[in-house]
């Protein structure tokens, strides 16, 4: 722990996720992982735009997929060799 805090060290691994439903996702995560809230950024329209969740030594980082997210993901797909 750093300067008193009650915060875990998150050491092992930090995983990140590309989540159409991130609020959804992070409901999820707290109800089948007992996953802890640690940051959450909100879009002006109240949306999920990044957060993050510790779940023992894991961090993992809950994404919105927005819609230059999605165009850059169906170039990427259209690109790759069949």
């Amino acid at each position: 722990m750093s300067r008193g805090s009650e915060m875990p060290r998150y050491v092992r691994m930090a995983v990140p996720m590309l989540c159409l439903d991130p609020a959804g996702e992070i409901d999820f995560c707290k109800a089948a992982f007992d996953a802890v809230e640690l940051s959450r950024r909100l879009e002006e329209n109240g949306g999920v735009v990044q957060a993050t969740l510790g779940i023992g030594e894991i961090l993992i980082m809950v994404h919105s997929e927005t819609n230059t997210s999605r165009a850059a993901r169906r170039n990427w797909t259209a690109a790759r060799p069949s």
